[in-house]
């Protein structure tokens, strides 16, 4: 939990700490490019699975295990994180990106690695920071 405390710290937002009764303000009051860095690491962090200071890596894999088609595996996500919130041309880009492997060409299938790497684009959209 003092991992979690100091990664919000980072992010101008102490625990239990708020700057006032009302709490923090919303939207783009606490963005800027010092706390949008800390929140690119924080997202990595908390996908990757190398980080064990959260106790227990999220696993992405699990989390899609119904899911065969990474068309239907982004749209999860997407719902999860942003309850479909999102554009058309947005979830076209995250599906391209998605699909799109190392070194050129397509997959078929998304394995662990870039599962994650999916969850961590979603948490850095725009979309998810204004949300």
């Amino acid at each position: 939990l003092t991992d979690l405390a100091t990664s919000m710290q980072g992010l101008g937002q102490s625990l239990f700490q708020p700057p006032n009764v009302k709490g923090w303000d919303g939207g783009t009051a606490w963005l800027n490019s010092a706390t949008l860095m800390e929140r690119h690491n924080l997202a990595w962090r908390l996908v990757s699975g190398q980080d064990t200071a959260f106790r227990q890596a999220v696993n992405v894999k699990q989390a899609v295990r119904r899911y065969d088609k990474p068309a239907d595996q982004v749209a999860f996500l997407l719902e999860l994180a942003l309850q479909g919130d999102v554009s058309k041309q947005a979830r076209e880009k995250l599906l391209g990106f998605a699909l799109h492997a190392q070194g050129g060409g397509t997959v078929e299938k998304l394995d662990d690695a870039r599962l994650r790497e999916v969850v961590h684009t979603i948490l850095l959209m725009p979309e998810y920071q204004l949300a």
